[in-house]
């Protein structure tokens, strides 16, 4: 049994599924009604771009200034520039970072069956 190396963002996130009532089963491949956008797709890089913004804007604005009294707000002053930015940021890295995982996987799954 082989994992798929195109998983998305709902397979890494262990959310139950939700009934649409949007049957695509019974279209043909290409035709019917579309199915809704996976909220997974968006809640996760969301979750990851934000705790991601607020270690890494913790980190520099307490290595860079120090941790005195102001670091708290420096800290959020930080955090509120580092937030669109990774939010904006995730939306064109995740698409790359997908393509390079799945051709990773792809060549570690063919040196399993080779050897």
């Amino acid at each position: 049994m082989t994992v798929s190396a195109t998983a998305t963002a709902k397979d890494a996130v262990s959310a139950p599924e939700a009934d649409t009532g949007t049957d695509t089963a019974s279209a043909p491949a290409g035709r019917g009604p579309k199915a809704p956008a996976d909220p997974a797709r968006f809640i996760f890089p969301a979750i990851v771009a934000t705790l991601m913004s607020f270690l890494m804007s913790g980190i520099i604005t307490g290595v860079n200034l120090g941790i005195t009294a102001a670091f708290p707000r420096q800290w959020l002053e930080a955090w509120a520039l580092a937030l669109p930015v990774a939010l904006v940021a995730i939306l064109f890295v995740a698409p790359v970072a997908r393509r390079l995982t799945a051709a990773i996987v792809t060549r570690i799954e063919a040196g399993r069956v080779s050897r």
